[in-house]
């Protein structure tokens, strides 16, 4: 027998038993996920943002020309990754409604 066949068997069996897979409290679980993405992202945005602002006071002025800076200076993003035009858009549109509120 495969793994998979038994895992199904066995969930099955402990399902006929009344035991309640999963978690109960699933929507706790993401609403408190959804707050710590963010809060990382935050904090992220926060200690980015500035050298992404000298590098547009130096004159770099497109997405791409940032993203690439950030890249040749070996800066990577929050899940270290390289920097997209992309990326940086969102960084500074998390830093603008930071800004707002």
């Amino acid at each position: 027998m495969n793994t998979s066949k038994l895992t199904r068997e066995a969930l099955a069996r402990l399902k006929a038993q009344g035991v309640q897979l999963g978690n109960p409290n699933i929507h706790l679980a993401q609403a408190a996920s959804c707050v710590k993405r963010t809060a990382l992202a935050d904090a992220y945005s926060a200690e980015i943002g500035p050298v992404i602002q000298e590098l547009k006071s130096d004159g770099l002025s497109t997405l791409q020309e940032i993203a690439d800076s950030l890249n040749r200076r070996g800066y990577r993003t929050r899940r270290n990754k390289e920097f997209y035009p992309s990326t940086v858009r969102g960084i500074l549109q998390r830093i603008r409604q930071k800004e707002t509120k």
